[in-house]
């Protein structure tokens, strides 16, 4: 019983890290994105 409690926590656990991990990821992607589009623009209004 105890021993299940504590795999099913451990699981938990896990899904919680890599499903954190995921969400991190996509968040820095999206402010790299944005920050890539912010100097492209720049760059573009220098060139025109």
């Amino acid at each position: 019983m105890l021993f299940m409690l504590a795999l099913l926590f451990m699981t938990a656990w896990i899904l919680g890290l890599v499903t954190g991990y995921a969400f991190g990821g996509l968040l820095h992607f999206l402010l790299f994105l944005a920050f890539v589009a912010m100097i492209a623009r720049v760059l573009h209004r220098k060139t025109t």
